[in-house]
């Protein structure tokens, strides 16, 4: 298994708009505070998949870090991640907005 330290990895990337799904299959601690902060331009799939990277990611994730505030998601992404369908799914994973 490996180690995966995504903190602060796109922060202040304020360009950026589309995030694939990464594969954390093979992972075993998985750090990413912070990764999307000050990254305002993302789309709505891109933040349907960063729900989906939280989902894969529950068995790897702090509960005290399972929210989009502490991904560096503001507000208003959070509040439109509540749209998107992916986001029961994220819930039920036992994730939160931190809003």
């Amino acid at each position: 298994k490996k180690n995966i330290d995504f903190t602060q990895c796109f922060a202040a990337c304020s360009n950026l708009r589309e995030v694939p799904v990464l594969n954390t299959s093979s992972v075993s601690t998985f750090s990413f505070t912070n990764v999307f902060q000050n990254c305002p331009a993302l789309s709505n799939a891109s933040l349907n998949n960063i729900l989906q990277m939280c989902i894969n990611a529950v068995k790897v994730t702090s509960p005290s870090y399972r929210n989009l505030n502490k991904l560096g998601l503001t507000q208003a992404q959070a509040e439109t991640c509540q749209t998107l369908s992916n986001y029961q799914a994220f819930l039920d994973a036992g994730w939160t907005t931190g809003y």
